[in-house]
């Protein structure tokens, strides 16, 4: 009411944000960099933006701009210039870099903030990079080298996994906090603990090697001679020189059959073999290499680990991991130090617009049903379940499972409904080739998978003969049978 105000009307205006678009920051919203006193050499830090507006056409894109957060570059009293962002303007998915310029810097800690904005998204995503200038310490990383004898045995014992451990220690007081990480070279050297740490803290760390199943031809008829394997564990800080520890082990002089199923156990399943499994395929069970790594892919050990890896950032992210991603997420699987509903929870903990609605598209393609809807909670569980995890069959395979396509298999002509032979061929890039797959090989050897129907990783023996082609069954055929594969064990 009025209540008699003669007053003229006021216009406010109001913008409704009906679907809540909101920005995500990958890594993270604040990056700490370092520099040396006296360096003149920018460091920067690299943010990827994305949102989640779906009205948007595509979807998910929207235009941003970005500016610093007044009263300037960062908070009062920084100093002027420091801090530059590498756009002002852009679409989503978009990457923002923001280098610091430490050129006169007295040692201290300095923050540049930028704020990234749009017309389409309610509230701004802060960026935030902190500059640290500080001397480094030096390190003494001990041993330097580390001499192993588990090779193959050439007398038809088990293989087996040798231990080793480093430290990592200042070399006087330190009062730096500039972090380090520790990375190895080589799948057959698996970090266990001390992948990272401060120079101003003594750290010990520990690793596996797995046992040597190279003959040191490296592929050729005619050996030179023996040839040692060298792996590298590198420890890098973030400022000054990297230290790094050479593992060697011996060629192996076991046969070839003993060599082969060694580096399948190692490629699929991660680890040496098993007494019992190693007897039976280097015996009774060693008619066919490609039978030996269909059996190992379709157990629910590669399934809960090498494949429930690929199929968490196929739900979290749309796609699936890079090979580099994959290793490292799939060694702390096998470690114990993460679960497949952890890694799936981490992955979509950086989208606050993630929904059972974004699990059933990236999974199934397909929105879900208002039931659905309200049984898919708590999200991590809601995904376990409908990819069938863990696995309760040998061979995998969970009935009327829609990810997995069972139910689908009448029609062995198309790939009608398919959600996972693209992952399954991934998995083969990944754990036999060691390496990404290559855009034709991919298309290629999907088609193949494609033309045994939907889900042959969970077809069980109808799908044998399709697997068996992709797999390979003698010289030049398949992933086993690629040289690629074969230098593994050469």
């Amino acid at each position: 009411p009025s209540y008699g105000s003669t007053a003229p009307p006021v216009s406010v205006p109001i913008t409704l944000f009906a679907n809540y678009p909101s920005f995500t920051v990958g890594p993270g919203g604040t990056q700490t960099v370092f520099a040396a006193p006296g360096s003149t050499a920018p460091v920067s830090a690299t943010f990827e933006i994305t949102s989640s507006d779906q009205a948007t056409t595509p979807p998910n894109t929207v235009a941003i701009s970005v500016g610093p957060t007044p009263p300037g570059n960062g908070f009062p009293g920084n100093p002027p210039g420091v801090f530059t962002a590498s756009l002002r303007s852009a679409t989503t998915p978009a990457s923002l870099t923001v280098s610091a310029n430490p050129n006169g810097l007295a040692p201290g800690t300095y923050t540049g903030e930028f704020n990234v904005s749009s017309p389409s998204v309610a509230l701004p995503a802060p960026i935030t990079v902190i500059l640290q200038v500080t001397a480094s310490c030096l390190l003494t990383v001990a041993p330097s080298t580390v001499a192993l004898a588990n090779s193959v045995p050439s007398d038809g014992s088990t293989p087996v996994t040798a231990s080793g451990a480093f430290t990592v220690t200042p070399v006087a007081a330190c009062t730096s906090p500039v972090p380090w990480t520790a990375s190895s070279n080589a799948s057959w050297l698996i970090l266990t603990s001390g992948a990272s740490g401060t120079e101003n803290a003594a750290t010990s760390g520990g690793f596996n090697a797995l046992s040597n199943p190279t003959s040191g031809c490296n592929g050729a008829f005619i050996c030179a001679g023996p040839a040692t394997r060298t792996g590298t564990i590198t420890i890098t800080p973030s400022l000054g020189p990297a230290y790094t520890i050479q593992v060697t082990q011996p060629p192996s002089a076991a046969p070839a059959l003993e060599r082969q199923v060694t580096a399948l156990y190692q490629s699929i399943l991660g680890r040496d073999p098993d007494p019992s499994g190693y007897t039976f395929w280097t015996g009774t069970g060693s008619s066919y290499l490609s039978q030996m790594a269909d059996d190992f892919l379709t157990s629910p050990e590669a399934f809960d680990s090498d494949f429930a890896v690929i199929a968490a950032y196929q739900a979290a992210t749309g796609a699936p991991p890079t090979y580099a991603q994959f290793t490292s997420a799939v060694t702390s699987v096998r470690l114990g130090g993460q679960t497949i509903g952890a890694l799936f929870t981490s992955l979509t903990a950086a989208d606050p617009g993630y929904s059972a609605a974004t699990l059933y598209l990236n999974l199934l393609s397909r929105a879900p049903t208002a039931a659905e809807t309200s049984a898919c909670v708590p999200l991590a569980a809601c995904f376990e379940t409908l990819i069938g995890y863990p696995s309760a069959t040998t061979p995998v395979g969970a009935g009327n499972n829609e990810f997995q396509s069972t139910g689908t298999f009448a029609d062995q002509t198309t790939a009608a409904g398919d959600h996972t032979n693209t992952l399954y061929i991934t998995m083969l890039y990944f754990v036999i080739l060691d390496r990404d797959p290559d855009p034709s090989g991919l298309a290629f050897w999907v088609g193949v998978a494609n033309a045994g129907g939907a889900g042959i990783l969970f077809q069980g023996p109808t799908g044998y003969p399709t697997r068996l082609q992709i797999l390979g069954t003698g010289p030049s055929q398949g992933f086993l049978f690629s040289v690629e594969f074969q230098g593994l064990f050469q």
